[in-house]
Protein backbone atom coordinates (compact mmCIF):
# COMPACT_ATOMS: atom_id res chain seq x y z
CA UNK A 1 0.00 0.00 0.00
CA UNK A 2 1.10 3.36 -0.72
CA UNK A 3 2.61 5.48 2.12
CA UNK A 4 1.83 9.43 2.63
CA UNK A 5 4.36 11.76 4.18
CA UNK A 6 3.50 11.52 8.44
CA UNK A 7 3.00 7.82 8.12
CA UNK A 8 -0.84 7.22 7.42
CA UNK A 9 -1.49 5.47 4.48
CA UNK A 10 -4.18 6.28 1.70
CA UNK A 11 -5.94 4.18 -0.55
CA UNK A 12 -4.90 3.45 -4.15
CA UNK A 13 -6.04 5.36 -7.00
CA UNK A 14 -6.68 1.98 -9.20
CA UNK A 15 -9.61 0.06 -8.28
CA UNK A 16 -8.43 -3.57 -7.02
CA UNK A 17 -8.84 -5.96 -9.69
CA UNK A 18 -11.02 -8.97 -8.86
CA UNK A 19 -9.33 -12.50 -9.31
CA UNK A 20 -10.01 -13.67 -13.12
CA UNK A 21 -13.22 -15.91 -13.65
CA UNK A 22 -12.37 -19.34 -14.50
CA UNK A 23 -11.18 -20.37 -17.92
CA UNK A 24 -14.34 -22.56 -18.37
CA UNK A 25 -16.79 -19.97 -16.82
CA UNK A 26 -15.60 -17.26 -19.52
CA UNK A 27 -15.70 -19.76 -21.86
CA UNK A 28 -19.36 -20.41 -21.47
CA UNK A 29 -19.77 -16.71 -21.06
CA UNK A 30 -18.72 -16.25 -24.57
CA UNK A 31 -20.51 -19.35 -25.74
CA UNK A 32 -23.79 -17.89 -24.60
CA UNK A 33 -23.10 -14.16 -26.02
CA UNK A 34 -22.29 -15.55 -29.29
CA UNK A 35 -24.88 -17.59 -29.94
CA UNK A 36 -27.69 -14.83 -28.94
CA UNK A 37 -25.77 -12.82 -31.26
CA UNK A 38 -26.69 -15.75 -33.65
CA UNK A 39 -29.58 -16.72 -32.80
CA UNK A 40 -31.84 -17.38 -35.87
CA UNK A 41 -34.46 -14.66 -36.70
CA UNK A 42 -36.63 -16.59 -39.19
CA UNK A 43 -39.13 -19.31 -37.94
CA UNK A 44 -37.12 -22.62 -38.35
CA UNK A 45 -39.05 -25.17 -40.82
CA UNK A 46 -39.20 -27.47 -37.87
CA UNK A 47 -42.18 -25.35 -36.22
CA UNK A 48 -43.85 -24.31 -38.98
CA UNK A 49 -44.10 -28.34 -39.94
CA UNK A 50 -44.71 -28.43 -35.98
CA UNK A 51 -47.81 -25.33 -36.50
CA UNK A 52 -49.52 -27.18 -40.34
CA UNK A 53 -49.88 -30.83 -38.20
CA UNK A 54 -50.93 -28.94 -34.70
CA UNK A 55 -53.68 -26.91 -36.98
CA UNK A 56 -54.63 -30.45 -38.53
CA UNK A 57 -54.97 -31.84 -35.31
CA UNK A 58 -57.29 -29.17 -34.39
CA UNK A 59 -59.18 -28.95 -37.72
CA UNK A 60 -60.28 -32.38 -37.82
CA UNK A 61 -61.27 -32.49 -34.20
CA UNK A 62 -63.62 -29.35 -34.74
CA UNK A 63 -64.75 -30.84 -38.20
CA UNK A 64 -65.84 -34.28 -36.52
CA UNK A 65 -67.40 -32.54 -33.82
CA UNK A 66 -69.34 -30.57 -35.99
CA UNK A 67 -71.19 -33.82 -36.74
CA UNK A 68 -73.49 -32.36 -33.59
CA UNK A 69 -74.93 -29.65 -35.90
CA UNK A 70 -75.19 -31.74 -39.18
CA UNK A 71 -77.56 -34.27 -39.99
CA UNK A 72 -76.46 -37.64 -39.49
CA UNK A 73 -76.24 -39.81 -42.61
CA UNK A 74 -77.78 -42.80 -41.34
CA UNK A 75 -80.67 -40.78 -39.86
CA UNK A 76 -81.56 -39.06 -43.51
CA UNK A 77 -81.73 -42.29 -45.03
CA UNK A 78 -83.88 -43.42 -42.15
CA UNK A 79 -85.97 -40.40 -42.93
CA UNK A 80 -86.04 -41.52 -46.27
CA UNK A 81 -86.98 -45.52 -45.65
CA UNK A 82 -89.84 -43.56 -43.60
CA UNK A 83 -90.93 -41.20 -46.33
CA UNK A 84 -90.90 -44.32 -48.81
CA UNK A 85 -93.13 -46.53 -46.59
CA UNK A 86 -95.02 -45.52 -43.75
CA UNK A 87 -94.29 -43.47 -40.92
CA UNK A 88 -94.04 -46.34 -38.54
CA UNK A 89 -91.48 -48.41 -40.37
CA UNK A 90 -88.58 -46.56 -38.36
CA UNK A 91 -88.29 -45.47 -35.05
CA UNK A 92 -86.31 -43.66 -33.15
CA UNK A 93 -84.57 -40.07 -33.46
CA UNK A 94 -80.62 -38.90 -33.40
CA UNK A 95 -79.46 -37.90 -30.51
CA UNK A 96 -76.74 -35.47 -30.17
CA UNK A 97 -73.44 -37.39 -29.44
CA UNK A 98 -71.98 -35.44 -25.84
CA UNK A 99 -68.27 -36.61 -27.98
CA UNK A 100 -69.41 -34.45 -30.40
CA UNK A 101 -69.45 -31.22 -28.45
CA UNK A 102 -66.35 -32.54 -26.29
CA UNK A 103 -64.82 -32.44 -29.39
CA UNK A 104 -65.90 -29.36 -30.88
CA UNK A 105 -64.59 -27.34 -27.19
CA UNK A 106 -61.06 -29.71 -27.37
CA UNK A 107 -60.81 -28.09 -30.54
CA UNK A 108 -61.60 -24.72 -29.82
CA UNK A 109 -58.84 -25.34 -26.77
CA UNK A 110 -56.53 -26.58 -29.44
CA UNK A 111 -57.15 -23.69 -31.38
CA UNK A 112 -56.28 -21.24 -28.36
CA UNK A 113 -53.31 -23.34 -27.40
CA UNK A 114 -51.40 -23.24 -30.85
CA UNK A 115 -51.66 -19.04 -30.96
CA UNK A 116 -50.14 -19.63 -27.58
CA UNK A 117 -47.28 -21.32 -28.47
CA UNK A 118 -46.70 -19.54 -31.49
CA UNK A 119 -46.55 -16.04 -29.22
CA UNK A 120 -43.48 -18.10 -27.34
CA UNK A 121 -45.14 -19.16 -24.63
CA UNK A 122 -43.53 -22.13 -23.68
CA UNK A 123 -45.97 -23.51 -20.75
CA UNK A 124 -48.80 -23.73 -23.98
CA UNK A 125 -46.45 -26.59 -25.65
CA UNK A 126 -47.10 -29.55 -22.81
CA UNK A 127 -51.15 -28.24 -23.22
CA UNK A 128 -51.19 -29.21 -26.65
CA UNK A 129 -49.99 -32.59 -25.79
CA UNK A 130 -52.20 -33.20 -23.76
CA UNK A 131 -55.47 -31.95 -25.93
CA UNK A 132 -54.18 -33.59 -28.70
CA UNK A 133 -54.19 -37.28 -26.36
CA UNK A 134 -57.92 -36.08 -25.27
CA UNK A 135 -59.10 -34.95 -28.80
CA UNK A 136 -57.83 -38.40 -30.12
CA UNK A 137 -59.62 -40.29 -27.29
CA UNK A 138 -62.75 -38.42 -27.38
CA UNK A 139 -62.76 -38.82 -31.51
CA UNK A 140 -62.19 -42.67 -30.79
CA UNK A 141 -64.72 -42.85 -28.61
CA UNK A 142 -67.51 -41.06 -30.71
CA UNK A 143 -66.75 -43.66 -33.75
CA UNK A 144 -65.00 -41.17 -35.80
CA UNK A 145 -62.41 -42.48 -38.12
CA UNK A 146 -60.49 -39.02 -38.08
CA UNK A 147 -59.17 -40.09 -34.93
CA UNK A 148 -56.24 -42.30 -36.55
CA UNK A 149 -55.38 -39.12 -38.73
CA UNK A 150 -55.77 -37.02 -35.42
CA UNK A 151 -53.15 -39.15 -33.67
CA UNK A 152 -50.93 -39.23 -36.41
CA UNK A 153 -50.63 -35.34 -36.75
CA UNK A 154 -50.20 -35.62 -33.18
CA UNK A 155 -47.54 -38.05 -33.16
CA UNK A 156 -45.64 -35.32 -36.07
CA UNK A 157 -46.47 -31.99 -34.31
CA UNK A 158 -44.85 -33.63 -30.98
CA UNK A 159 -41.72 -34.31 -32.41
CA UNK A 160 -40.58 -31.70 -34.46
CA UNK A 161 -41.20 -29.61 -31.72
CA UNK A 162 -38.78 -31.68 -29.95
CA UNK A 163 -35.85 -30.43 -33.13
CA UNK A 164 -33.02 -28.26 -31.74
CA UNK A 165 -33.70 -25.19 -33.54
CA UNK A 166 -37.33 -24.98 -32.57
CA UNK A 167 -36.18 -24.94 -28.59
CA UNK A 168 -33.88 -22.34 -29.57
CA UNK A 169 -36.49 -20.38 -31.43
CA UNK A 170 -38.84 -20.60 -28.32
CA UNK A 171 -36.51 -20.15 -25.83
Amino acid sequence: MPQTIGGGWKPSPFPRREAEPEPERRWRAGAKALASRFRPRSVPPALVVSAIAWSAVAFLTIWAGSDAFGGDPDQRAAQEVSDQFDSGSVVGSAPAHPQDFLALLVGGCLVVAIVLALVKKRWALPVLSVLAVAAVIVLALGGHGEAAIVFFAFVVGAVTLLAESVQQYLS
